[in-house]
């Protein structure tokens, strides 16, 4: 497609996309299968279209032998107007090389976001990222590395660019998927492997945990040094489960 075709596409007008951002480390992608079946569920859902063979188009793709990134397979709604069916969606992706592994250093510094973000239907990863930009934006210009998202009734959906676990009283926690998280592969991950629970977080909850790290296919399990200024005490789990996933994953 040229260019000018591209601005008519629903995705550049009003955010019409749905996408997976796999991970790739030395040549081989990461979870291919569980990053194409979420795209292909939520196509289906939220545009109303069968993207099975673009998702089979891009398991055919040509990666550069031995180099690390991430590949980003999308889905738009195609041209049309604002309600009409999507009957001619398009599929593309995007490579970008670089490093991916757990973000080196003693750990990121939080801040939490307390303007309320209207999670993605579905909790399905669109290409409406405003919200998530806006705040990880004011973060950096305050200081912080990170932002912590919520949703209008107060419990946190996610970082602005990655799922949040939590360990408050031994009890080791992710936010739900109905307060709008994402299903992303490594959450789904560490929670096979870590006995992990599903719950509805507060911001107070969050607040009072001893220890917080953040997971996306880019940076895998990255721990969290501060929540607002306030220094955690540890880093433990993030540590044996950064470990454990690079054996894994990583090295398999």
């Amino acid at each position: 497609m040229d260019g000018l075709d591209f601005l008519w596409d629903r995705a550049v007008r009003f955010g019409m996309s749905v996408f997976e951002t796999l991970a790739i480390h030395r040549g081989r992608p990461l979870f291919v299968e569980e990053h194409l079946e979420r795209l292909t569920k939520a196509a289906q859902e939220l545009l109303l279209v069968d993207a099975s063979a673009f998702c089979e188009a891009a398991k055919a793709l040509p990666l550069p032998d031995g180099e690390s990134g991430v590949l980003r397979v999308y889905v738009t709604a195609g041209a049309g107007g604002m309600i009409e069916a999507c009957t001619n969606p398009r599929g593309f992706a995007l490579l970008e090389v670089m490093e991916i592994s757990p973000i080196p250093g003693q750990g990121l510094s939080l801040q939490t976001d307390r303007s309320p973000v209207l999670p993605a239907p579905g909790g399905w990863k669109t290409g409406n990222y405003w919200a998530n930009l806006r705040a990880l934006q004011t973060a950096k210009q305050e200081g912080f590395d990170e932002a912590v998202l919520m949703n209008p009734a107060g419990e946190i959906i996610s970082c602005a660019t990655g799922n949040i676990f939590c360990v408050r009283n031994g009890r080791l926690m992710t936010p739900a998927l109905s307060s709008g998280a994402r299903n992303g592969v490594v959450r789904e991950w560490v929670l096979a492997h870590a006995g992990a629970e599903e719950t509805l977080l507060s911001i107070d909850e969050l607040a009072q945990a001893e220890e917080i790290f953040m997971t996306n296919s880019r940076i895998g399990i990255t721990s969290i040094a501060s929540l607002d200024g306030r220094k955690l005490s540890t880093t433990a789990h993030a540590g044996l489960l950064a470990a454990d996933y690079r054996e894994k994953i990583l090295l398999c």
